[in-house]
């Protein structure tokens, strides 16, 4: 039974994520992230400072992206320049 966490026991959002979590969605490390992305690990933190990604900040603050973040930032990305950005090749 998944019980819906109040103030008092909401300790930081990382814990409510584990709650609400897919048993599949792994995180990934800043750098992972940027490098399925194709971008840097600045352009990641100012996406999560502006919103664009959400990412999951881990009780010693480092941040911690979704995968399902990196899947929804990839889709519908069209082919620039003959490559498809955020995919390996």
């Amino acid at each position: 039974m998944l019980l819906w966490p109040t103030s008092t026991n909401l300790i930081h959002s990382y814990t409510f994520y584990l709650m609400l979590m897919d048993e599949t969605d792994r995180l990934y490390t800043l750098d992972e992230a940027a490098e399925f992305l194709r971008v840097s690990k600045e352009t990641i933190r100012r996406w999560d400072r502006t919103g664009k990604i959400h990412c999951i900040r881990l009780p010693n603050g480092y941040r911690r992206v979704p995968a399902s973040e990196i899947s929804r930032i990839t889709k519908g990305v069209k082919k620039q320049n003959g490559v498809e950005r955020g995919k390996e090749t």
